[in-house]
């Protein structure tokens, strides 16, 4: 009688460890979902950011050129070097937005991953465990006869 409560025991014990590791393995699904989706977000919102930042570039070009043109200064010389930087300024500027965007994109997907790699291994050792206290269990009652 005996014999067999140790031993149910110790299935119910393996059990738990296992169900343990799956539930940390879907909770780590879960938070490896939702760090993929914050990543994707990240992404689009730079993109639209960059977009943005593009509009207002263009309206700043627009307003420095009718200001050149309604002055009569032709567009050459200094007045086409601000010009000229205005655009260096907004690709500047667009690409930076993208990769500062991209780079907590990123980081994201590396901490998703990192969540995923923790939820795999807490199922593998939950198993491993389980099978070590049926292993010890059972040697236990091999030991005792």
């Amino acid at each position: 009688m005996a014999t067999g409560a140790v031993i149910g025991g110790a299935v119910l014990s393996g059990g738990s460890q296992i169900y343990g590791g799956i539930q940390a393995r879907k909770a780590a699904k879960e938070q490896q979902a939702a760090l993929d989706a914050r990543a994707r977000l990240e992404r689009e919102s730079a993109e639209f950011e960059a977009i943005q930042a593009g509009r207002k570039f263009d309206k700043l070009l627009g307003t420095q050129k009718a200001r050149i043109s309604g002055s009569g200064i032709m567009l050459e010389g200094s007045p086409m070097m601000l010009i000229e930087e205005t655009l260096r300024d907004k690709a500047e500027t667009i690409a930076n937005i993208k990769r500062h965007g991209q780079a907590r994109s990123d980081a994201l997907k590396a901490q998703a991953g990192n969540v995923r790699d923790a939820g795999r291994d807490a199922l593998t050792s939950s198993i491993i465990g389980a099978f070590g206290t049926g292993l010890k269990t059972a040697s236990k009652f091999g030991g005792s006869k």
